[in-house]
């Protein structure tokens, strides 16, 4: 049952690595297709909706206490950062835009495999330490005894 859960997080993971992949290949296909002014306008609507989204996931993590859903919202508002930033980079850095984009879908995609591989080491040892009931079994708690006096007697002098 726990190996199920390993399975998903490593695959949903994997999942966002390809959506990444595929919204850069977007960007580098709209660069082609439409001119630099309206390209530069797109960006910084797709910033503004991912930061949208990042932020709405942000407050259910907030009400959930979900710790992993506020590094996904955190991941979805630095993906944002980056979208806004990326033709600013290029242009102050003389960067070729296909190339750049090209780089960031790699980065992003290996950060998300590297993450995936973390995961599932990390729930697989977990997984398995919970299979083992030796640490149950050699407790090192010490059975503390209450002193009690033991065959004494009293006589009774008449």
């Amino acid at each position: 049952m726990k190996n199920n859960k390993v399975s998903f997080n490593v695959y949903k993971n994997i999942l966002i690595a390809v959506f990444i992949m595929i919204y850069f290949i977007i960007i580098n296909s709209l660069y082609y297709k439409i001119e630099t002014n309206k390209l530069l306008d797109i960006l910084k609507i797709l910033s503004m909706i991912i930061l949208f989204m990042g932020i709405v996931v942000l407050e259910i993590a907030y009400r959930k206490e979900n710790g992993r859903l506020g590094i996904h919202a955190a991941e979805i508002i630095v993906l944002a950062g980056y979208t806004l930033s990326i033709s600013h980079i290029v242009e102050l850095k003389k960067f070729e835009f296909a190339n750049y984009i090209l780089v960031s879908s790699y980065i992003f995609s290996i950060y998300y495999i590297l993450k995936s591989i973390v995961i599932y080491t990390k729930e697989k040892r977990d997984y398995l330490n919970s299979l083992s009931d030796i640490k149950e079994i050699v407790a090192n708690d010490p059975i503390k005894k209450k002193a009690t006096k033991k065959g004494v007697k009293h006589h009774e002098i008449n």
